[in-house]
């Protein structure tokens, strides 16, 4: 079997959508396995300043 094969096989056993079949339902997984369960980080405020890169007449943004 030649690689192109391989593939559209695996391809079509794992998106048989894509094939006219029925698609594959998902198992159920618990939300706090789907999701996690650590809290999300706080938007950090700072922001590095922006490096000219080779243009001298650049004008820094405002920060926000």
């Amino acid at each position: 079997m030649d690689s192109a094969a391989m593939i559209n096989r695996c391809f079509r056993h794992q998106h048989p959508e894509a094939y006219g079949d029925i698609e594959v339902a998902e198992p159920p997984l618990p939300i706090g396995l789907r999701y996690g369960q650590d809290r999300s980080p706080a938007p950090s405020r700072e922001c590095l300043p922006e490096d000219v890169l080779g243009y001298p007449n650049a004008i820094p943004l405002a920060p926000y």
